[in-house]
Order: structure tokens, then C-alpha cells, then sequence
């Protein structure tokens, strides 16, 4: 850390803002800070430690009575750089106090910026780091690593501080050690860490054990039992399996039968809707037909209905145009009459106007000079009115600016005599800030006291405390060995009761019990469905036999009705044959020359036909009644014809049935078998079975059913006694464990405990000594501070009160910053009354030059006025005999809108004419086209009603209504049109269709009860394929789970091993962590280091004479070598020796710091000790730290020695503030 700048405004002596360069005061490495007593040296250090942490050490509270005295605000800040190469930072922190109430201050703004080049430029950027007083504070921490104490003791040494590290105990100089060296992540930081991983693999092996525990049984028998299980059912899922694809392959084949034939009575059923609606298609078609010719016909009528329109619309706007022609006309004539009205309107007053407009323009400039004229006179009377009031102002002032210097004279002399009031001596000055500094070092050493009696007693209470724990744990210890002692005698006594049997064997004997259930299950269920089956042969054979003679007798019915439907058809053509021949002849007979053929429509007949002759016996007449029989033949041997093919049908699906029947029976009859074979492989069972039931082979599945129930029985009572021993060994093995895991604790808890005992006895006697020595220094403290009271006349302390002390210096002090306020508060006054003062005295004079000015400026005025008011009142007469009395504007506006409406009405009415002579000719052109497209549109109309007679002639309608009732709108000609086409498409689909199905189910049948049997042995079959596949993925799940278990159970074993070793580990590392004893041993091993150094600088300054030992406590001690090499305590030191020994200590530290351990200290301020030293002395410590220099540190001196100023290249000189002026001020020497 190197500083850069310093800015004070407002701090103690300090009232204008103050900068100090330190990157010129350290160009040489060593400067020094020279001034009077007083002056406001410390002030800077004071500066340093306010930006940084925003406390003042020597101040009251840190910030009481800082502000100056004359000042409403304080502002501080502080630029500097930390780091090394790219790493390193630069940074600036600002804070600003305004005034509080009494001698307190009030925080107003903290700011922490870090400072960045920027490219191409010489400025900085600014980066807001922090903002706000604490986390300003906070930031500086973390980036110094140092708290304000440690600053204040080993970097910046302001008065009052240099030998106080010296002078430390041991604890106080450990702590700071701590700090200075980062030495926190080996204290509680390193303890933390070790107790809380300690506790999470305490955590962690007992969950591991409790998981081990959890496992069950997980054995290599176990394991292996499973898997037989897993293989022997297996076997069977496949076997289920089959049987379901069989059964699933003939329902297939069921369902399709099933739905073809469904469809096909859809179909039927579809082909007799269609023909229903034959008629109503027939009469739809015809309708389509005459829509489609009145569509050929109706284009014709729309031409003549558009062309007859249209001559009537022409004929309309004929007339309307012949109207609009008049009219233009009439128009033409009046615009006529008005244009040369106007003409002659213009012609008579044109000439008298123009002549008017030439005299306005004389008028014009008579105007001008009397609106000049006018302008002057009002800006005369104007400036009259100014002058008139400014000489009244004038007179008011001067007498004011008397009265004014009158009063501010007698306001000096009254400030300069309250000035001399209240003005205090430098001695008296000094003496008060000596008190306070007294009375601050004593309350400091009476809270040091009250600190150290309570840690004391806090030392006693742990003392006490740890000596109860340790007996304690030591009586919990003799109680958890006897119980362990009780437990092992328990164990004993539960071993020599356990069952005959294993978990294992129940294993085994369950295993063997399910796959023996499922089979018998498995054989049961065959044996039923082969019972079923074969009752439902039976039943479907004598329905097969019954539907067989139906069928014959169908048959039979059907051939007798179709012939009598021949019979009846043969007589009906032998009828019509006879007939058709008779009308043939009588047709013949009728014919004549020259006459129409009824038949062809010919004229003439060469070959008339000639029809055989009948025998009037042959001849049968064909009745109503004869057709009636015929239509009920047909439609009877047709019903029945159906019936007999519907008697096929159902007959060669009772055949099916039948025949898929028999092979079932024969399939289950070979499952029953294969099951029987595959129950009766199951005996004999392991011999462990005979453990819990005896038995032999049973002879039929209810044998086996039997014999199950009372194994299943057995095994659940053996596994009841088996769980009860299991649950009182595993709670034993618990508690042992327990006790086990309680005992090794107890041990560890015991070391801690006697550990803890010791430490707290070494702690509570080290407190004693701390007491005790705070105790002292406040002795000490106190006689100084009565000293401080005595000079200043002021009673002695009574019963160290420290309250009514801080009362009675708080008052002088306050009496001092009211005498200091009340000073500088006249001299404020006077400065200020002196300026008013001469300024008054100037305003004086210059009022009393002002009021002859004024009185000569009116007379001038006044004079003025009656000169322009007689050339206004001419120029008014001139412009009232041109204008009557208006403006020259107004009249000239007047006569200009005149001329223009002339001229403005006579153009109108021109072009009002000529515009009416265009609308009439545009008029007159319309009629003649108008007349023209009338006839037109007349032809048009006639031709067209030709074409639509014609039309009409040669078409089916007579007339256009006729058209226009045939014809059909498109979209409904078109819905029309789609029906038929659907119709006649869903004609052809249905008869197509009915073909397909008929050739898919090739004479095939199926009824409703073959296609149940069919579902039932499918769903059957997949029932038992999905118990032996649930039953497979159990023993699966189960072989698994083993399988996992027993893995698991491993891994559980070596992470316990781990983690026991780990805790026995983390055991001895709490040990050797506890008491924060590391810490000590590496703080002191830094501070030994720091002495070796501070011993080798002191040795140089003193001649070899002198030399700092490190005590066991971590206190100095110093040896005299002169002397035979005696030790003796540092507080016997003289005031020069203590300046020595606390230098070379100071600069040995400085050089050990590293900022947050990273980078190195690069500055050294020194506030104190220099006139202690004889000159020799002086030139050895001079020379001494100019070496520092060449170790890249830069050393800051404060002193008012003459021989230390002359030695210094780089000088920072300190001039002290004037009484009620200016501020303290900062120059810059270079030698």
C-alpha cells in the first residue's frame, strides 16, 4: 500500500481544503512533516485514519470535536495504490461530517471509488466500489486486511501510540498477530471447519450402519434360491405364452367370419333401399332434362328483357336532355344581359377613384412625419416621467446611504469589543487539550479494567465448568461399562435359544410352495375348462344334427314352389304369344293406301305383315287374377329358396362349431396332461420342507390342495417364531452397538474434558496476570489526569467518578469551543462590517452625484416636450382636410376595395357569360347523342325479340314463363345432379360390394355361440399368460432385489471402514485445534521472526547494547548486553530507550506485513519520540531509516527537531491557522 494524495477540508486546524502531494513528498523514500506545536501535524495522520475508517483515535467518542471550530463541514479524502504488477489497484475514498449538536458530528456522505485508466486519455474513470459510512468501512477492511487498531500500531504511529505494541500482553499482541499475518483460516475459522466435517462423518456412519442394518437378508443362498425361482418360472411363461397365441390365432380368424357376415347383411340390406328409390330417381332425370333446355332457351330471354331496358332507359335521358338544353339557354341569355350591366357600372366610376388614389399617396407622407413626430413626444414624455421618478429615487437613496454608514460604524466597534472578550490564550489552549487527551487515556484504562475483571471471571466460571465436566463424563464412563458388561450376558442367553431353522429355510419352503401353488392352479384351471369344453361338444353336435334336418326339409319346400312359379310363367308367354299374334293381324287388316302407318307413320304399305292363324281352342285368356298368382309363386318360392340357403348357412356354421370344438378338447387334453406332469415334477420337496410339515406324494390336485394349506400354515407360524427371535437379536445387536459407539465418545469425551480443564486453569491464571496489569495503567491514567485538573485549578477525582470528570471536562471544553465560536464569530462580524462599511461610504457619494444629475436631466425634458407638442398639432390639420379625420391607411384601404369590387364584378360577369355559352352548345351535343343511342337501343330490342320467337318455336315451351318454371337454380340443379350421380354410384358400390363379401366368406359361417367359445379360450389363455408372466417378473424383481441388496451391502462395508478411520483422524485434529492453541504457536513463531529483526535494527542503534527476548507468554523483554546480558521488563525503560526499542520493533513488523497476506507494506508514518534522542543518537536513527529506502519503503516523520528538518530532502512544511482567520496550511520543500 502506497499513498498517493491527501485532501483535508474542515478537520481540526484545518478550514480551507488543504492537498498533499505524497508521490512528490516520497520521490526520495523518506520525508518528514515539520511545523509548530500545534500547528496541526497530527491532524494529517488523523485525516489518513478518518477516510479510511471513519474514526479519529484521539478523538472523543472517535469523532467528537474534530470539526473546526469556524466550519459547518469537514471533508476528507484519501487516494492510494495497493499491489503489485498488473494486479495492482488504485483507490479513493471521500467522506464528508457536517455539524451536530455540542461538540458531535453528523455523517453525511462516504464513497469508496476504485480508479481506471483509460485508453487514449490522461483522466481516470471512476468505479463506485462502496457508498454509505459501514460498507466504506467494511471495503477498507477487505482490501487492507487491517483493522483501525492494528493501523494504528504498526503502519501509521500517531501520538500516544508508538510504543503501545511494545507495551501489549500477550493475548491483546496475539490477536493483532492474527490479524496482521492472516492468520484467521488457522484459528476458530480452521476449528469450525474440523468440528463441522467431524460431525458429518459422525452423521455419515451412522447412516451407513443403519443402512447395512436395513438390508435384511442379502446371502449368496438366498441369491441362488431366487434364481432357480426365476428359471422354473420362465418355463412356464413360455409355455402360457404359446397356448395364448393359439387362442388368439383362432378368435382372430372367428371375428373375421363374424364381421364379413355382418357386412354382408348391410349390404343386403343397403341394395334394398336403393331399389325403393328407383321411381323417385326416374322422375328427377327428367326433371334435370327440361331444366337443361330452358337453360339453352333462357340466355335468348335475358337479351331481349336487358335490350327492352335499355331502350327505355335511352328514351329517358333523351328527355332529359331536351330539358337541360332549355334551360342552358335561358341561362345564356340573363349571363348576357348582367355582363354588360356591369361594364357600363365600371366605365362611370373607375376614372373618379383613380384620381382620389394619386392624392392619398401626398396624404402618405404627411402621415409619416406626424406618427414620427407622435413617437418622439411619447418617448419624451416617457423619459420626463423616468427622470422625475429616478431624481425622487436619487434623494431617497442619499439619505439611506447616511443613515447605513451611521449604523455600520456603530456595529464594528461593538464586534471588536466582544472579539477581545472572548478571545482564549494559546497556554490556556494547550492546557485544555492536554485534559481531554488525560481524561480519554483514563477512561480507556477504567474500561480496560472493567474488561479484564469480567474475562477473569469468565476464566473462573470455564475453570469450574470444565472441572463438572470431566467428573461427570468420568461417572457417565463407569455407568456405560456395566451396561455393556449386562448386554454380553443377554447375548449369551438369546444364542442359546434360537430356533432350528433358518430364514434361509423359509426361503427355500416358500419358494417351493409358490411354484407349486401356481402349478396346481395352473392344473386346476385346465381340468375345469377341458369339463367345460366337453359339455360344449356335446351340446354343439346335437345342434349340428337338428340345423341338418331343417336344412333337408328347406330344400324340399323350395322346389316345390318353384315349380309351380314355372308352371304359372309358362302359361302367362303361351298367353301373350296368342295375343300378340291376333293384334298383328287386325293391325294388317286396317291398313289403306295413301293412309299413316299407327305403328311407323308411313304412307304407304308394300309387305303388310300376316299373321299365322289361331285356333280359337288354343286360345287362354290371361286374367288379373292369373298375374296376381304369378307375383305370389315367384315371391313364395323365392322366400323360401332364401330360407333354404339361410338353412345352409347356419348349418355349415354348426359344423364349423363343432369340428373347432373338438380340436379345443383336443388341445386342452394335452395341456391337462402336460400340467398333471409338470405338478407331480414338484415332489419330492427339499428335505428343509420336512422341518415344518410331513407328508407324502399326493394322487390327485385336491390331495395337493390339501397338502398346501397345512405347509403354508406351518411356514407362517415358523416364520412368526423366526421374527420374533430376529427382532430381539437385531435390538440387542442395536443396543450393543449403541453402548459400543457410547463408550468410544465417553473416551474421546473424557481427553477433551481433562484437556479442557487444564486449558481452562492456564487461561484463568493469565487473566489474573492481565488484571492485574490493567489495574496499574489505570493507576497511572488517573495520577496523570489529576495533574492535567490541578494546573487548570479544578477539584481533584472523587471515588473515580467517571461520569462528573467527564461532566466538568466536557464543560471546559465546551466553554473553550463557545469562546472559540464567539471569536471568530466577531471577527466574521467585523470583516464583514468593514466591507458593508466602505461600500455604504461609496453608495454615498455616488447618491449625492446622482441627485444633481437628475435635476438637469428634467429640465432638458420638459423643454423637449413643448417644442414636438406644436409640430403634432400642425400635422393633424394637414391630414384632415385628405381624409376626413380617418388614416391615410384606411382611406387608401377603402378605395382600393372599391376599385377591386368594380373590377372584380365585371370580370365575373364575362366569364359567367362565356361559361353559359359552353354549357349551352355542351347541351345541344347531348341531345344529338342522346337521340342517336334511342333509336339504337329500339333495333336492338326488336332483333332481339325475334330470336327468342324463333327460339321458342323450336323448343318444348310456349312461352317465357313456361322457361322460366323449368328452370332449375345452378346449386340446385347441381344437388340435384350429385344425387343421381351418388345414387346411381352407391348402386354399382353396393352391388360390387355384396359380390366381394360373398367371395371373402366362400361359403363360410359363423352363429353368436361359436364366436363367444372363440373370445373365452382367448381371454382364458391370456389370463394364464399374464399370472405366469406376473408371477415370472416377481421372482425377477426378487432375484434383483437380492442381487442389489447384496452389492449394496458391500459398498456399505467399505465406506464404514473409511469413514471410521476418518473420524479417529478428525478426533486427533480436534484435539491438537482445540483452545486455539495453533494459532498461538504460528503467531508466535511470526513473532519470534519480527524479534530476531527488531533485535538486529536495535543492536545497530544502540551500539550493540540492546536486544528484544520473546517471553513464553508472547510479552518483550529486554537484555541488557552491557551488562552481562540481564533481562528486565520493557516498562522500565527511559523515554529514549522506549523510542528505540519501539522503532526498531515497529519497523520490523512493518516489513513482516502483508496486506491480505498478499501484498507488502510500502509506507511508515512516525508521530513522536525524535526529541528524546541526544544528536548522536539522532544521526544513527536518521541514517538507519534512509537504509529503509533501498527495502521499497517510503518513511513519514512528524517532528518540529531543527537537526531532523535539515537532514530531510522532501519536507512538508506546516503553517499553524491565524486566531479567528484563516486555516491551517501545507507547503511542499524540495531540498
Amino acid at each position: 500500500m502506497k499513498p498517493i494524495r491527501l485532501s483535508i477540508a474542515g478537520l481540526h486546524s484545518f478550514r480551507e481544503r488543504q492537498e498533499i502531494d505524497f508521490a512528490a513528498l516520497t520521490e526520495t523514500g523518506m520525508f518528514g512533516i515539520f511545523g509548530p506545536t500545534g500547528s496541526g501535524k497530527s491532524t494529517i495522520l488523523d485525516a489518513i485514519t478518518l477516510a479510511l475508517y471513519g474514526d479519529v483515535g484521539r478523538a472523543g467518542r472517535n469523532t467528537q470535536a474534530i470539526l473546526n471550530h469556524a466550519e459547518k463541514r469537514l471533508e476528507v479524502s484519501f487516494e492510494f495504490a495497493i499491489g503489485a504488477g498488473n494486479k495492482r489497484r488504485r483507490y479513493r475514498v471521500e467522506r464528508a461530517y457536517k455539524r451536530g449538536q455540542g461538540f458531535s458530528v453528523e455523517h453525511q456522505a462516504s464513497r469508496l471509488l476504485q480508479l481506471e485508466e483509460i485508453a487514449e486519455s490522461d483522466e481516470d474513470g471512476l468505479v463506485v466500489v462502496a457508498e454509505g459510512k459501514n460498507p466504506v468501512t467494511q471495503a477498507i477492511r477487505s482490501i487492507l486486511g487491517l483493522e483501525q487498531s492494528d493501523f494504528t500500531r504498526a503502519v501509521v504511529l500517531p501520538q500516544g501510540k508508538f510504543a503501545e505494541f511494545l507495551q501489549l500482553t500477550g493475548s491483546e499482541r496475539n490477536a493483532m498477530t492474527e490479524r496482521l499475518f492472516g492468520l484467521e483460516q488457522y484459528g476458530k475459522a480452521l476449528f469450525d471447519k474440523v468440528n463441522a466435517r467431524a460431525k458429518q462423518v459422525e452423521a455419515d456412519y451412522q447412516v451407513v450402519v443403519a443402512n447395512q442394518a436395513g438390508l435384511g437378508d442379502a446371502s449368496q443362498a438366498a441369491l441362488d434360491a431366487a434364481q432357480a425361482a426365476v428359471q422354473k418360472a420362465s418355463a412356464e411363461l413360455q409355455q402360457a405364452e404359446h397356448a395364448r397365441v393359439e387362442a388368439n390365432a383362432r378368435l382372430k380368424v372367428a371375428d373375421e367370419v363374424r364381421r364379413l357376415m355382418t357386412e354382408r347383411e348391410a349390404a343386403i340390406k343397403a341394395r334394398e333401399e336403393l331399389a325403393q328409390l328407383a321411381d323417385e330417381m326416374a322422375v328427377i332425370r327428367k326433371a334435370l332434362a327440361r331444366s337443361a333446355e330452358a337453360n339453352r332457351v333462357w340466355p335468348l330471354v335475358e337479351a331481349w328483357q336487358a335490350d327492352c331496358a335499355a331502350a327505355k332507359e335511352a328514351h329517358k335521358r333523351l328527355a332529359a336532355q331536351l330539358d337541360l338544353a332549355e334551360e342552358a339557354q335561358a341561362a345564356l341569355s340573363e349571363a348576357s344581359l348582367r355582363r354588360q350591366r356591369e361594364q357600363a357600372r365600371r366605365d362611370a366610376l373607375e376614372p373618379e377613384l383613380l384620381a382620389k388614389k394619386g392624392r392619398l399617396r401626398d396624404a402618405e407622407d404627411i402621415e409619416a412625419e406626424w406618427l414620427t413626430l407622435k413617437a418622439e413626444l411619447a418617448a419624451v414624455k416617457t423619459a420626463s416621467d423616468a427622470a422625475l421618478s429616478a431624481h425622487a429615487t436619487a434623494l431617497s437613496e442619499q439619505s439611506a446611504a447616511l443613515q447605513a454608514v451611521e449604523r455600520l460604524a456603530a456595529d464594528r466597534m461593538q464586534a471588536e469589543a466582544s472579539r477581545e472578550k472572548h478571545t482564549v490564550q494559546p497556554e490556556t489552549r494547550q492546557q485544555l487539550m492536554q485534559l481531554r487527551e488525560a481524561f480519554v487515556g483514563w477512561k480507556e484504562r477504567q474500561a480496560s479494567v472493567r474488561h479484564a475483571r469480567e474475562a477473569y471471571a469468565a476464566r473462573q466460571a470455564e475453570l469450574r465448568s470444565a472441572i463438572a465436566n470431566y467428573t461427570s463424563v468420568a461417572a457417565i464412563d463407569e455407568q456405560v461399562h456395566g451396561e455393556a458388561q449386562q448386554l454380553r450376558n443377554v447375548a449369551e442367553a438369546l444364542c442359546e435359544r434360537a430356533p432350528e431353522y433358518t430364514a434361509e429355510d423359509l426361503s427355500v419352503a416358500r419358494t417351493w410352495l409358490g411354484q407349486t401353488q401356481s402349478r396346481l392352479a395352473s392344473a386346476k384351471a385346465v381340468e375345469q375348462e377341458l369339463a367345460d369344453l366337453q359339455k360344449r361338444l356335446q351340446a354343439a353336435y346335437r345342434d349340428y344334427e337338428s340345423q341338418l334336418g331343417e336344412l333337408t326339409a328347406q330344400r324340399e319346400t323350395a322346389e316345390q314352389l318353384a315349380q309351380v312359379y314355372r308352371d304359372l310363367e309358362e302359361a302367362r308367354q303361351r298367353s301373350v304369344s296368342i295375343s300378340e299374334t291376333a293384334l298383328i293381324r287386325q293391325l294388317a287388316a286396317r291398313l289403306r293406301g295413301g293412309e299413316a302407318c299407327p305403328v311407323c307413320g308411313a304412307l304407304h304399305h308394300p309387305n303388310p305383315a300376316v299373321g299365322q292363324s289361331v285356333d280359337e281352342t288354343d286360345v287362354v285368356e290371361w286374367t288379373i287374377d292369373d298375374d296376381a298368382a304369378l307375383h305370389r309363386a315367384d315371391a313364395a318360392w323365392r322366400q323360401a329358396d332364401a330360407a333354404a340357403r339361410a338353412a345352409e348357412t347356419a348349418c355349415v356354421q354348426r359344423q364349423t362349431t363343432v369340428q373347432m370344438l373338438r380340436e379345443e378338447v383336443d388341445r386342452k387334453q394335452a395341456q391337462w396332461a402336460s400340467a398333471w406332469e409338470a405338478l407331480q415334477m414338484c415332489w419330492p420337496p427339499a428335505d428343509v420342507l420336512f422341518k415344518f410339515k410331513a407328508g407324502s406324494q399326493p394322487a390327485d390336485t385336491e390331495s395337493w390342495a390339501q397338502f398346501l394349506v397345512d405347509l403354508d400354515a406351518a411356514l407362517a407360524q415358523a416364520a412368526d417364531a423366526l421374527a420374533v427371535w430376529d427382532d430381539e437379536h437385531r435390538r440387542l445387536a442395536e443396543r450393543q452397538q449403541e453402548v459400543d459407539q457410547r463408550r468410544l465418545q465417553l473416551g474421546q469425551q473424557l481427553a477433551v474434558a481433562e484437556a479442557a480443564q487444564k486449558a481452562a486453569e492456564k487461561e484463568e491464571l493469565r487473566e489474573q496476570a492481565v488484571l492485574a496489569e490493567a489495574v496499574a495503567a489505570c493507576e497511572r491514567a488517573k495520577d496523570v489526569l489529576e495533574k492535567r485538573m490541578a494546573v487548570l485549578s479544578i477539584e481533584p477525582l472523587v471515588d473515580d467518578d467517571i461520569a462528573k470528570t467527564e461532566a466538568i471536562v466536557a464543560a471546559r471544553l465546551r466553554q473553550l469551543d463557545e469562546d472559540d465560536r464567539a471569536a471568530a464569530e466577531a471577527q466574521r462580524i467585523i470583516a464583514r462590517l468593514t466591507v458593508q462599511l466602505e461600500e455604504a461610504q461609496a453608495r454615498l457619494q455616488q447618491a449625492q452625484a446622482d441627485v444633481q444629475q437628475r435635476e438637469l436631466a428634467v429640465r432638458e425634458h420638459s423643454l423637449r416636450m413643448e417644442q414636438l407638442e406644436e409640430a403634432v398639432a400642425a400635422r393633424e390639420a394637414q391630414l384632415a382636410q385628405y381624409t376626413g379625420g380617418a388614416s391615410v391607411a384606411e382611406a387608401k384601404r377603402q378605395l382600393e376595395a372599391t376599385l377591386a369590387d368594380l373590377q372584380a364584378a365585371s370580370e365575373r360577369a364575362s366569364a359567367e357569360f362565356e361559361a353559359a355559352t359552353e354549357r349551352a352548345q355542351a347541351a345541344k351535343q347531348a341531345v344529338t347523342r342522346a337521340e342517336a343511342e334511342f333509336e339504337s337501343q329500339s333495333k336492338a330490342a326488336e332483333t332481339a325479340q325475334d330470336k327468342l320467337q324463333a327460339a321458342l318455336a323450336q323448343s318444348a315451351f310456349a312461352t317465357i314463363e313456361a322457361v322460366a318454371d323449368a328452370r332449375l337454380e345452378e346449386t340446385e340443379a347441381q344437388a340435384i345432379a350429385d344425387k343421381v350421380l351418388a345414387y346411381d354410384e352407391a348402386v354399382r358400390e353396393s352391388t360390387s360390394r355384396l359380390a366381394d363379401l360373398e367371395a371373402r366368406l366362400n361359403g363360410r359361417s359363423l352363429d353368436e355361440e361359436a364366436w363367444r367359445n372363440a373370445q373365452a379360450d382367448a381371454e382364458g389363455a391370456e389370463a394364464a399368460y399374464k399370472t405366469a408372466l406376473q408371477t415370472h417378473g416377481s421372482r425377477l424383481e426378487r432375484l434383483q432385489d437380492i442381487a442389489r441388496r447384496q452389492q449394496r451391502w458391500q459398498e456399505l462395508e467399505e465406506q464404514r471402514v473409511a469413514l471410521e478411520g476418518m473420524a479417529t483422524r478428525l478426533s486427533a485434529l480436534q484435539s491438537t485445534l482445540r483452545g486455539n492453541g495453533f494459532v498461538q504457536y504460528v503467531a508466535r513463531d511470526q513473532m519470534e521472526h519480527v524479534a530476531r529483526q527488531a533485535s538486529e535494527r536495535l543492536g545497530a542503534l544502540t551500539r550493540g547494547r540492546y536486544a528484544l527476548t520473546l517471553t513464553e507468554d508472547g510479552s518483550f523483554l529486554m537484555r541488557d548486553q552491557h551488562n552481562g546480558g540481564v533481562l528486565r521488563p520493557v516498562s522500565t525503560l527511559s523515554g529514549g530507550e522506549t523510542f528505540l526499542t519501539s522503532l526498531s520493533l515497529a519497523l520490523a513488523l512493518s516489513a513482516h506485513i502483508q496486506l491480505r497476506g498478499q501484498h507488502p507494506l510500502e509506507f511508515f508514518f512516525l508521530d513522536e519520540g525524535f526529541g528524546t534522542l541526544d544528536p548522536d543518537l539522532l544521526d544513527v536513527v536518521i541514517s538507519s531509516l534512509e537504509k529503509l529506502h533501498l527495502e521499497r519503503m517510503s518513511i513519514g516523520l512528524i517532528s518540529h527537531v531543527p537537526e531532523l528538518r535539515q537532514r530531510m530532502h522532501r519536507r512538508l512544511v506546516v503553517e499553524p491557522a491565524l486566531p479567528a482567520g484563516r486555516g491551517t496550511k501545507v507547503i511542499l520543500e524540495k531540498a
